[in-house]
């Protein structure tokens, strides 16, 4: 990891650096563990150094209740500054801090995280993989660091590299939770571990963590101390909205379980994420009164083909047809007027089938991403989808609602503005609504 590069700096990139160079420097030094030196630069507000070392203010996102008692949460914070009885860092085995997080855990507890590792490493011996161990936290608020030493993985990790790494992730997560059982601690702070220098991809990583602590609890019934709260904490928004992903992909089939069909009968109240306000509800799409009404179209334009698509084009007539067979696409859709419609526009989505597309997921998310943005760009306050991919697309009723609702769960964090979602679920399709009813809580 040693060694220096020099970039010259000119045009857009010295006029980045003038304005963002205390987030650059920032970034550079916790997610690579790099140290810049900008020579020769005039930054525009030298004051804004002094907020290299102000912490960001703790965010909880959500959280979730583990059988056992046990609330795990999502937090966006700075781990320097959190406020827990231990905070986790993401070592080598060595403990030798020299980068991302172990560097700014080490600079902001003082001298005495390097004095009481290295004696630790004299005494014991390196670290292995999966190991971990308690120690001082120096100048820090809590009553201790827990390094734990995760998987390294190469830069760019193969599937098959990354499959091994996982269960060397989980003993890792394990050894951090035997920790705070041992010492009977009331809450611990836990980061992505592995996912920065060590090059475990974001994604994988949330998903391997999270079920290691759900399976921790779950699974320890004779267990003597369990914490309060075991929160998942990152500075970062990509990676904590994987976290949040991850959590609401593994909690929700268990609180699925609990509702019986009676709940497809229940009134659904809104819940409000950011400026986002969802309503789940029963109707049919095509009376529905909102700015936009999103529609679920063949690949060939036919608006004869799908339940969905006809029942709109019945509604409005035949010049919609004509107009989305003449229109350009762009990204994701097709923007067309409502014509017998009750709405201002109707967005035309144009998913593949699963089962013989391997991107669809992908395709479903960023078309329901598109319809969003697309939405508030053109100043509409409300709109209407119908449950995509659980018809001739193939997506099973739980995987539709867990792409849609994480595709709004993400847009909330950057909307710019307030928009009422509503999803829209045919009346008599209750298993369709009992999936996505509790599973709509989850994005907060």
């Amino acid at each position: 990891m040693d060694g220096e590069l020099d970039f010259p700096l000119h045009g857009s990139s010295l006029q980045l650096v003038k304005h963002s160079g205390v987030a650059l420097d920032y970034i550079l030094k916790v997610k690579f563990g790099c140290v810049a030196s900008f020579d020769g630069v005039h930054f525009e507000n030298e004051t804004s150094f002094s907020l290299k070392n102000k912490p960001i203010a703790p965010e909880k996102r959500c959280e979730f209740n583990i059988s056992s008692g046990v609330t795990l949460s999502v937090w966006k914070g700075d781990l320097t500054a959190f406020p827990a009885d231990a905070v986790v860092n993401a070592a080598n085995g060595c403990l030798q801090h020299h980068g991302g997080l172990a560097r700014a855990l080490s600079d902001a507890g003082g001298p005495r995280i390097h004095q009481e590792s290295s004696a630790y490493i004299k005494k014991h011996g390196p670290l292995t993989t999966g190991e971990a161990v308690a120690l001082g936290a120096g100048l820090l608020q809590n009553k201790m660091i827990i390094h734990a030493v995760g998987p390294e993985l190469s830069i760019k990790p193969t599937q098959k590299e990354v499959e091994q790494a996982g269960p060397l992730l989980k003993m890792a997560i394990r050894s951090i939770l035997d920790i705070v059982q041992k010492h009977r601690l009331v809450n611990v702070a836990i980061p992505a571990i592995s996912s920065g220098l060590f090059h475990y991809p974001v994604r994988e990583c949330a998903e391997t963590i999270v079920s290691a602590v759900k399976n921790y609890y779950e699974s320890s019934s004779g267990q003597k101390h369990f914490p309060k709260e075991v929160c998942l904490v990152n500075h970062d928004d990509p990676t904590v909205r994987e976290i949040e992903r991850a959590c609401r992909q593994m909690f929700s089939p268990h609180q699925t379980r609990s509702y019986s069909q009676a709940t497809a009968s229940m009134p659904s109240l809104p819940v409000q994420t950011g400026k986002i306000r969802l309503t789940l509800k029963k109707g049919n799409i095509e009376e529905q009164k909102t700015d936009v009404i999103v529609n679920t179209a063949s690949q060939d334009r036919s608006l004869c083909i799908g339940q969905i698509s006809k029942a709109i084009f019945r509604k409005a007539g035949p010049e919609m047809q004509k107009e989305i067979s003449e229109a350009v696409k762009t990204n994701y859709i097709i923007c067309t007027k409502p014509y017998g419609l009750q709405c201002k526009q109707v967005f035309h989505t144009f998913c593949p089938d699963k089962r013989s597309h391997k991107a669809s997921a992908q395709i479903l998310h960023a078309s329901v991403l598109d319809c969003l943005w697309t939405a508030v760009t053109n100043k509409h306050k409300s709109i209407a989808f119908p449950a995509i991919g659980t018809g001739a697309l193939g997506f099973s009723k739980r995987e539709s609602a867990m792409i849609m609702l994480d595709a709004v769960a993400g847009f909330s964090h950057e909307c710019p503005c307030d928009l009422d979602v509503h999803f829209v679920i045919y009346p008599s399709d209750y298993g369709t609504f009992q999936v996505f009813y509790p599973n709509r809580i989850q994005i907060l």
